[in-house]
């Protein structure tokens, strides 16, 4: 239903991007070529506060051979599969962009699912062994959802920049600086919490683990499924999944082209309802109604208030469970987290849940 909905979303809203595009917009040379700016642009940021083409090309050029190489020596991927998967993730880069352009929806999950199922076909056309199958399944989607991910944010960041008159150059220089940072900050956070919570790699048979990690149940299941010699799903699933699929694509044409713009709020977003399909623990839900509500309730009394503080308190109580979620890790590393000297008030049954 996601992977249906994303795409029928991206065809309907790309079409007119698409019929609007000239000769000289989509010829290479002219990406090289010396250009003027022009009342018509639409971006009126100075030719020489914009990224140049030569850096992006280059850039490309080098990830793209480094990209091989890992995937070869790492992960046992051919040339062949590598590019494709690379190529997938180019274009699934395209959908998450749009959706997180209209919907504030990253649908980083669902294109890891579509390049999951190709590359299902490929392990299996290779007669490849369950578990090198997985693995390469896994790989592909992983490169499709980082390629996703990483686009949305940096368009996110770049469309930022332009409404606060930041330059493009500047902040494509800070964006290379901080993904060197990130590079060795993201794996000591992993080492971090893979300590702290050993069932983050090695779950126990309880199924419990301190981070649930809803998401991970899907990738596992599709890897599973389509790495299986007979696929694993019963029929009457996959026919409720073929008419979700249908259903969600029919209502967003039925929206675009039927329903007048302002109705548009009371469509519901399929990717959101796949989204509690595949998750599995209720807090997600509840903390989300309850976001909700108050923010309904504060923009009703208070609109200016809500516009002006609403996101910064937002961001602020994300930040501080993320830094908190390190500081637990940290202490859990140290031997004395809460379950060891904490305590369960207030948590269901009594049993510890910090």
């Amino acid at each position: 239903m996601m992977l249906l909905y994303s795409f029928a979303d991206v065809v309907i809203t790309t079409l007119p991007i698409l019929a609007s595009l000239t000769k000289e917009s989509i010829n290479p040379r002219a990406w090289f070529a010396r250009q003027s700016l022009t009342e018509e642009d639409e971006d009126q940021t100075p030719l020489e506060d914009r990224i140049p083409t030569s850096w992006w090309t280059i850039g490309l050029f080098l990830s793209t051979v480094m990209s091989c190489a890992i995937l070869a020596t790492q992960f046992h991927m051919n040339v062949g599969e590598a590019l494709l998967a690379l190529i997938l993730g180019f274009i699934f880069s395209f959908i998450g962009v749009q959706s997180s352009g209209h919907t504030d929806v990253n649908p980083v999950s669902t294109v890891a699912k579509a390049s999951q199922l190709i590359f299902g076909g490929i392990g299996k056309g290779a007669h490849l062994a369950q578990s090198p199958a997985q693995v390469l399944n896994l790989t592909a989607g992983v490169i499709a959802a980082g390629s996703a991910a990483q686009a949305s944010d940096m368009t996110g960041d770049l469309k930022t920049g332009y409404l606060l008159r930041a330059k493009p150059r500047n902040q494509f220089i800070a964006q290379l600086c901080g993904s060197v940072v990130a590079v060795f900050l993201t794996v000591g956070l992993f080492i971090l919490f893979t300590t702290a919570s050993p069932c983050i790699l090695h779950l126990p048979a309880s199924g419990e683990c301190t981070y649930g990690a809803p998401s991970i149940a899907a990738w596992a299941a599709v890897a599973a499924a389509v790495a299986a010699p007979n696929l694993p799903i019963p029929p009457s699933s996959g026919y409720t999944a073929i008419g979700l699929g249908l259903f969600s694509v029919v209502s967003l044409v039925v929206k675009h082209y039927w329903i007048p713009k302002k109705y548009w709020i009371y469509v519901p977003n399929w990717n959101a309802v796949g989204l509690g399909f595949v998750v599995p623990q209720v807090y997600y839900s509840i903390a989300m109604v309850f976001g909700t509500t108050f923010n309904s309730i504060w923009h009703r009394s208070n609109p200016a208030g809500y516009d002006m503080y609403m996101f910064a308190i937002a961001a602020g109580l994300l930040a501080g469970e993320g830094l908190g979620g390190v500081f637990q890790a940290l202490l859990a590393v140290a031997g004395v987290d809460g379950s060891k000297f904490g305590t369960s008030i207030g948590c269901p049954g009594f049993d510890f849940c910090g």
